[in-house]
């Protein structure tokens, strides 16, 4: 193009001053010319748009125009000073108590926060609230447990005393506009806890206090309740510092402060010694139930044991011996009557319902067949004294119902007796016995003593 134009250029210029001359115009004199250098046709830009076609376009459109690319949204910015975390405890039967200890620190490693918190038996969750230095929500934390629980677990980590969790709090804008942030925590926690031990006798949950509890590998459980629970005599001796279970003749005698025990007579050692618990004391379990007789079944779990026990059959053979056992007759008292009519018979125990031992048989006389002694469970409710008749008197009077008695037989005014005889169905319903029995009896029952009355 520039080519053509330069061209075009000079042959305009030769032809100059045939125009002038055809047009009659003097030329100017030579001097009055100026002189025009040409430059080369290559540095020649002379460009004019009488020479080019243009190019016809569409006009654009709005969505075609060139528009500048928006800036990217910026992410809110929230401050907060704060992180809260709520803590589950998980249950356990015997939670030892104990006091939670935390540690917070920021994405720096600095401490910002500490808390503690007490865990119970009765502790469900826990809240953990830190007042921390003011920070942009999305920052981490790094929180540590220090002591006081077995583990703590968020989502799948878990982590025991001296591990820590990293924490990291968030804000962002939803699609509905809307600013979400969170510094809350959830987590779970396991807190200290001993293996508690469950008893259940002859198909019964027995209720154990202090809870019995695995100590050294060994289930121990109270004394008192397992002996309840068989039917067996327990007794501390201070003297002797030692603890006796028994029923009847067969007992173990544990010495406390150490595992050397006597099992039915024969000197061996324990699988634990006993162990004072307050006022009770813990004992094999184990030990204690086989060396009664009963059949043994164990469920080990992770935090409690059930030691599972049948039916005792060295108190149960000790039961049949007795029908007061066997029944299982109960008394207010430490002491228990039976009346035997049928043996014409009184028996005096010492012991406790399925656990009576006879200490005293006597011979006694019952009712005529037209006043029978009455029949039946009654109470020892008041002395009576001495009662007048005409030719004898009785005394001392044990009354039980109405006006059924324990009595003497019958005392001579002036000295001696008037009927001594027993074994004889003779009163007007109360049960006569030798004056020197009766005294015994008098002497040693309590009032509420229970009276039993079989036929």
């Amino acid at each position: 193009m520039k080519k053509t134009l330069t061209a075009l250029l000079l042959t305009a210029a030769m032809l100059a001053p045939s125009a002038a001359f055809a047009d009659e115009t003097p030329a100017p004199a030579a001097s009055a010319i100026p002189e025009v250098a040409a430059a080369p046709a290559s540095e020649m830009t002379i460009e004019t748009a009488a020479e080019e076609t243009p190019v016809e376009t569409a006009p654009e459109t709005p969505d075609e125009a060139f528009a500048a690319e928006p800036e990217a949204e910026a992410a809110p910015v929230e401050i907060s000073d704060a992180i809260g975390i709520d803590i589950t405890v998980m249950p356990h039967q015997l939670v030892v108590d104990s006091t939670a200890k935390f540690n917070l620190f920021n994405s720096d490693g600095e401490l910002v926060g500490t808390a503690e918190e007490w865990i119970g038996g009765e502790t469900t969750d826990i809240r953990l609230q830190f007042s921390v230095p003011a920070y942009v929500v999305g920052s981490e934390f790094t929180l540590g447990l220090v002591s006081g629980l077995r583990s703590l677990k968020y989502y799948d980590m878990e982590i025991a005393p001296g591990g820590s969790f990293t924490l990291g709090t968030y804000c962002f804008t939803n699609d509905a506009g809307e600013t979400l942030h969170g510094n809350n925590f959830a987590m779970a926690a396991e807190p200290n806890f001993l293996q508690a031990v469950n008893f259940y006798y002859d198909g019964k949950n027995i209720a154990l206090w202090p809870p019995g509890q695995v100590i050294d590998g060994v289930s121990m459980v109270s004394a008192y309740d397992i002996g309840k629970a068989l039917g067996l005599k327990v007794n501390y001796n201070a003297n002797y510092n030692s603890l006796t279970m028994a029923v009847g003749s067969q007992q173990i005698i544990f010495n406390m402060g150490g595992a050397y025990a006597t099992f039915f007579g024969k000197d061996r050692y324990a699988t634990h010694e006993p162990l004072w618990y307050g006022d009770a004391i813990l004992v094999p379990a184990k030990e204690v139930l086989e060396a009664f007789g009963c059949p043994l079944d164990f469920w080990i779990g992770e935090d409690h044991v059930d030691v599972i026990a049948g039916r005792s059959s060295v108190v149960t053979e000790f039961r049949n011996k007795e029908r007061v056992n066997r029944e299982g007759i109960g008394s207010k008292t430490n002491y228990l009557v039976w009346v035997s009519k049928s043996n014409y018979q009184v028996k005096v125990y010492q012991g406790s319902r399925y656990n009576w031992e006879c200490i005293f048989t006597a011979p006694c006389a019952i009712g005529a067949p037209g006043t029978p002694t009455i029949e039946g469970q009654f109470e020892f409710l008041y002395r009576g004294g001495t009662w007048d008749y005409p030719n004898f008197y009785v005394s001392p009077t044990l009354v039980f119902y109405g006006g059924y008695a324990l009595h003497s037989t019958l005392k001579a005014y002036g000295g001696g007796m008037y009927d001594d005889r027993v074994g004889i169905q003779i009163s007007h319903g109360c049960v006569r016995l030798h004056p020197s029995d009766i005294n015994w009896i008098n002497n040693t029952i309590p009032i509420g003593t229970r009276v039993y009355v079989t036929g």
